[in-house]
């Protein structure tokens, strides 16, 4: 199965976040969504299209980092395919 995602704009408040926590922060959302997706029913997702898709807010405590944030935000990114 093949999914392509691009995410135009992802709004990140209360972090700083570097250079490398960006890439950081890009795997951990891809790897969590990949996860997810796998152990999905397959023929839940079959010409499966989404031209926009809005997810609502992310809390993480505080000291949080890109790993963190990028999970919840790839978990978020699923619920929201689920709708």
């Amino acid at each position: 199965m093949t999914v392509r995602l691009h995410i135009e704009r992802l709004v990140v408040e209360g972090l700083e976040l570097s250079a490398a926590d960006g890439a950081h922060l890009q795997g951990a959302i891809a790897e969590e969504l990949s996860a997810r997706l796998a152990s999905a029913d397959p023929a839940q997702w079959t010409g499966f299209s989404v031209p926009a898709l809005a997810v609502g807010p992310i809390a993480i405590g505080e000291g949080a980092g890109p790993d963190l944030l990028g999970r919840s935000a790839g978990a978020a990114l699923h619920q929201g395919l689920l709708r």
